[in-house]
């Protein structure tokens, strides 16, 4: 038996937008990575991306679920800042602004199981919300090390 279509607290449309901000966000690492100063620096920024990488497979897996089609996301264009620690500032407060966001949806998602495993539509969109202040935390790091210099 099919279960496309039942509705999870959440709707496809949300999923994608929330697949775009961490996309979005997922490009101004991949470009910092490249621009970082030294392999401590790229080290975190790639634990940053891993994260985001457990979070849009979640996010997809939970479209999936619902509508039984891969999501269709809106292009994602590519970063524009001019220095490592500008792009650092813009990072930082994308992340701010993402965390709000899956604060404010997580809030009113109900606690309903989408699969036999542990796995819930709360947890696939609280995982942002505790990555994105972690990934705050690392990236205030990293600024610090480059301002303090």
């Amino acid at each position: 038996m099919n279960n496309c279509g039942t509705i999870y607290g959440v709707t496809p449309q949300q999923i994608i937008e929330s697949i775009k901000a961490i996309t979005e966000t997922q490009e101004y690492y991949k470009r910092l990575f490249i621009m970082a100063p030294s392999e401590e620096q790229s080290g975190i920024l790639s634990k940053i991306m891993l994260d985001n990488i457990y979070s849009l497979y979640l996010l997809k897996r939970l479209y999936i679920g619902i509508t039984c089609t891969e999501p269709n996301t809106p292009p994602v264009y590519p970063p524009s800042f001019k220095n490592y620690l500008e792009g650092l500032v813009q990072v930082k407060t994308i992340e701010a602004r993402n965390m709000m966001y899956f604060i404010n949806f997580w809030i009113t998602i109900p606690d309903i199981f989408f699969t036999p495993s542990i796995t819930n539509v709360r947890t696939v969109f609280g995982i942002p919300v505790n990555n994105s202040s972690i990934h705050i935390n690392y990236i205030q790091y990293i600024l610090t090390l480059n301002l303090c210099k």
